[in-house]
């Protein structure tokens, strides 16, 4: 049988530090309770492992977030710059169009002034 301790005034009960040391209980840690037949168990809740960093290569001389984002800006420039050469065919085939319409005019009116000679 264990030691017997005190609830606090707020429901508080401390964790003896050999329990604590060798369960690797730290201070900040969060364990659960669970209440299994007239009894309380507290377990220590599994932190998981963190990726951050897990992919990194120290060799890289540009961090993979970095590299994404140059990726991703370099992507939206090279969409622009398609963008403007469409506009820039689309207006000169529009420019084309209209001057093979001011040709066409003109000559008709040359063919008009000949036939009226």
């Amino acid at each position: 049988m264990g030691m017997t301790y005190k609830v606090g005034p707020k429901g508080q009960v401390v964790l003896p530090k050999q329990v604590r040391d060798r369960l690797g209980i730290e201070p900040g840690d969060e364990v659960t309770v669970e209440d299994i037949n007239d009894e309380v168990r507290i377990r220590r809740v599994e932190v998981p492992v963190t990726l951050r960093g897990l992919l990194s290569d120290p060799t890289d001389e540009i961090p993979l977030t970095r590299q994404l984002e140059l990726d991703h800006r370099w992507e939206i420039a090279h969409d622009e710059m398609r963008q403007a050469e469409w506009d820039m065919m689309a207006k000169t085939k529009s420019d084309s169009e209209a001057t093979m319409r001011r040709l066409e005019k003109l000559q008709l009116s040359a063919s008009s002034q000949q036939a009226s000679l």
